[in-house]
Order: structure tokens, then sequence, then C-alpha cells
């Protein structure tokens, strides 16, 4: 038994050994953080950088937030140790023409969704977390039209539906927990 289970435990240890892990650390850390393509989280969390686990290998990071630049970097993670990556955003202009306003509603605590870090995207482009879009001023000012919005949330689940935004005014779009 205390065999099998020694065995058990350095098979397992292998396995991990062969992952190693991608932080990330910079201005604006409201930054969404994609990994070969994929949205892995929020670049930070409560101002704490995050820190995710990967297959040792080379891969892409892509740091996005909507009203800046984004960043691309190639990094090559080695087993068992973790690459930093460090990134300064450019700010875009301001969205120009009319603006109405994007905010999301509902979850657990009724109209106020606090800490789902969920990923929110308007015509395929990454526009923020979940929990960034319901507090007072806290809503997304976007040209006025149609979007298609999708939102990919632990507690929602994930959400696909078009939406039109109207100059001046607000939309909720009110989410049910899955």
């Amino acid at each position: 038994m205390t065999r099998t289970l020694l065995l058990t435990f350095c098979a397992v240890s292998t396995l991990l050994a062969q992952d190693g892990r991608i932080t990330t650390s910079g201005s604006p850390n409201s930054a969404g953080v994609f990994i070969d393509g994929k949205y892995a989280g929020p670049a930070a969390r409560y101002s704490v950088h995050r820190s995710y686990t990967v297959a040792a290998g080379e891969h892409e990071v892509v740091i996005r937030e909507p009203r800046y630049e984004e960043y691309r970097a190639k990094v090559t993670v080695r087993p068992g140790k973790t690459e930093k990556v460090k990134y300064t955003l450019k700010k875009l202009a301001e969205p120009a023409g009319q603006l109405g306003e994007l905010k999301l509603g509902g979850g657990s605590y009724g109209m106020r969704i606090d800490s789902d870090r969920g990923a929110v995207y308007l015509n395929g482009q990454f526009m923020g977390h979940v929990d960034e879009f319901n507090h007072p001023g806290a809503g997304l000012m976007v040209p006025a039209g149609a979007y298609e919005l999708k939102v990919v949330s632990e507690e929602f689940g994930e959400i696909n539906r078009r939406v039109t935004i109207e100059p001046g005014k607000t939309v909720v779009i009110n989410m049910k927990s899955k």
C-alpha cells in the first residue's frame, strides 16, 4: 500500500512538473489575459496579479482592455517554472459619435454582481469582466448601434444575445444564475 501511494505521488509529481505558470503584471490591471487565443482570466483580482498554469513550451500571451491597445508576447515556459509577462498598455482615443451605455444585472444578490470575472465580448471583441458592468458609474459606454453580446461566466454560463444601444440611453441585460 505504501509503495502504491509513493508511486502514485511520483506519477502525479512528474505530470505536474511538466507544467509551468505564466504571471502577468502591469497597467491597467483590469485587462484580460488570453493564452494561445483562449481567455484565461483577469490580469489581476483586487490588485493582486494572477498566475495561470500552462503546459511547458511556447505560448502566445495577449493582454486586452477595450480602452487600450493590446499587448502581445511569445513566452517559453519551462517545466516547474514561472514565466513573468510585464506590460503597459497605451490608452486609445475616446470613442467618437453618439454613445449609449451597456450594463449587466442579476446574480445572487439582485442587481449587483460582485465577484464574477467572466469575460464579456461585443462583436467578438473582449470588453471586460462581468462584475465591471453593473456597479454605479461602471457601465460600458459604446457608440450607438447593434451588437452581438457574448458573456462567458462560471455563474451565468454562456450567454449570446443581440443588443441595440441607443444614444444617451442605458441598456441593462439581466442575467440569471445557471
